[in-house]
């Protein structure tokens, strides 16, 4: 288990964080790296070595039942058995993220429930990326990505979460972007920064994610469960969203209160495959070579 992170106020601005496996909010030690050094992006223990430092407290961030259907993956591995974990019996990992507070809740639940109950679902198993962007009375742009990256990932594996112009990114006067889905694709393309320099050039935010998909779409050799989506703000407060593919939702908060919302577009709206945690088991690498 661990976690990737980042904050942006603009190219001169930005901290990330990546591989934290002591501390549970990788925003907040991101932020740390923005507002406290020089740098950009710190990785592994030191990061979490730099958040001891900076007085952020630790946390164990293996909740208990994914812990528990992760030892029972490893023993049905050991046993010869490769199928993936069984989502009809692994509640804990079906249902709500372990530190959800769950849907009748103001702040919970609702996005992350597989299968599709009116707004709530259809969110891919393991999907677990938030991405933010914000804009104040004066205009300032702000940007904000968390992940805990792909389920039983190979260990070491960074996603898009805390790279800037990957996962998020912001310039002034133009507009942000923040992207969630499969890291690679995302990073393949720079998608955030795609969807920026779209803008910069006179674009709206729709356009914007219309030229984001138009790049994963020439991409090729796309596998069912790819996805990439992506919440898209100009300088004025504009904001667009898009997915390639059907289950993104994504949530407004203003002066009117906050919403839930279906996104602005579809790229491919008849793709409805099980994500590949559903059907292929998860996170894939190459054996070693034996001696």
């Amino acid at each position: 288990m661990s976690l990737d992170g980042a904050v942006m106020l603009g190219p001169a601005r930005f901290g990330g964080v990546c591989g934290l496996r002591r501390h549970l909010h990788p925003a907040a030690v991101a932020r740390l790296v923005m507002e406290r050094t020089e740098h950009r992006l710190l990785c592994g223990e030191d990061a979490d070595d730099f958040a001891d430092r900076h007085g952020m407290a630790g946390a164990d961030l293996l909740a208990e039942d994914a812990r528990a259907a992760w030892q029972d993956w490893q023993r049905r591995r050991a046993a010869g058995d490769a199928s993936a974990i069984d989502q009809s019996k692994d509640a804990g990992l079906l249902g709500l993220r372990p530190i959800d507070p769950g849907p009748g809740s103001k702040s919970g639940g609702r996005l992350f429930r597989p299968g599709s109950d009116g707004l709530e679902g259809a969110a891919p198993f393991g999907h677990d990326t938030i991405g933010v962007l914000a804009r104040d009375r004066e205009g300032l742009l702000g940007a904000a990505c968390s992940t805990s990256g792909l389920p039983f990932k190979v260990p070491g594996r960074v996603g898009d979460s805390p790279i800037a112009g990957h996962g998020l990114f912001v310039d002034p006067g133009v507009g942000a972007a923040t992207a969630t889905g499969t890291g690679e694709l995302i990073s393949g393309i720079c998608a955030s920064v795609v969807a920026v320099e779209t803008m910069r050039r006179g674009g709206s935010p729709l356009d914007a994610i219309v030229d984001v998909m138009r790049r994963v779409e020439a991409v090729g050799d796309l596998r069912p469960h790819h996805q990439v989506a992506l919440i898209v703000m100009d300088a004025s407060g504009a904001v667009a969203t898009g997915g390639f593919r059907p289950g993104f939702l994504s949530v407004v908060c203003d002066d009117d209160g906050s919403r839930i919302l279906q996104p602005d577009l579809v790229h491919r709206p008849d793709d409805e495959a099980l994500p590949e945690s559903a059907t292929d088991g998860f996170a894939k690498s190459v054996p070693p070579p034996t001696a």
